[in-house]
């Protein structure tokens, strides 16, 4: 081997140790989203708060995370009339064609709309194709004193992503914090796609608001990850751990 090929091969293997070691500080946010007990919406509310909420998530209306904006699945988008009586001015479709509403109905109404076909894939570049049209939606809808409503189909991850990044970019809140908010509002299963979690995190990362590390005394989440990330074997990673303590390790 020369002494070029040497060289070129220790960059090789240095560049790899850098982008691993890039991966890892992610490791302890990432894991506390992946583990829902963790992350629990219902930590820190009395019984009676959690009732309330429940009837809330439940109530088939679209959920609202801040005043002049709201989350919802398919379903309670279609509904006019609840749209009307909410103040909803702006609704983003973030699922494209397979939940595609009615633009004249939308027109009638005076209700403004904008559909893109994002994809529910962890691979699925979310925040790169759609963070931007998104936020601008959003401040149009907040300028002109109006409401946004953002639904993919269930009103989980294609929107939960972009509810989250909303929280954070506009509302500074960290990342735990965001995606808390978000699962207060729409279920603990909200922001489940582990792909569109590392974007998250990445986001906040950028943007110095990925809170504390998990596990230090002011961070939301007490538990401290593990030093590196589990690697189970093919045949047990099925197995669901029995507690979050033991999915930590």
């Amino acid at each position: 081997m020369t002494d070029l090929q040497v060289v070129n091969r220790q960059k090789n293997e240095l560049g790899k140790e850098e982008i691993g070691n890039a991966a890892q500080d992610l490791w302890p946010w990432e894991c506390a989203l992946e583990n829902p007990e963790l992350l629990d919406w219902k930590q820190g509310l009395s019984n009676e708060e959690i009732q309330a909420t429940l009837v809330r998530q439940n109530s088939g209306f679209p959920s609202q995370i801040k005043p002049h904006l709201f989350i919802s699945g398919a379903s309670p988008a279609r509904d006019i009339g609840k749209l009307v009586s909410l103040g909803i001015s702006h609704v983003i479709n973030a699922a494209g064609k397979s939940a595609q509403l009615d633009s004249q109905v939308f027109q009638t109404c005076n209700i403004k709309l904008l559909e893109f076909q994002a994809h529910d894939d962890d691979d699925y570049p979310m925040l790169d194709n759609h963070l931007s049209a998104t936020r601008e939606f959003i401040a149009q809808a907040k300028s002109a004193g109006g409401r946004c409503l953002i639904h993919c189909m269930a009103g989980l991850n294609r929107s939960g992503i972009l509810v989250a990044s909303e929280l954070i970019l506009s509302h500074e809140m960290n990342a735990l914090e965001a995606v808390k908010e978000l699962r207060k509002n729409r279920g603990n299963l909200a922001l489940s796609n582990k792909g569109f979690q590392i974007q998250l995190l990445k986001l906040a990362e950028k943007h110095q608001l990925l809170g504390p590390t998990p596990g230090q005394e002011n961070s939301i989440i007490k538990v401290t990850a593990p030093c590196t990330r589990p690697r189970q074997p093919r045949h047990l990673s099925k197995l669901e751990p029995k507690t979050a303590l033991d999915r930590l390790c």
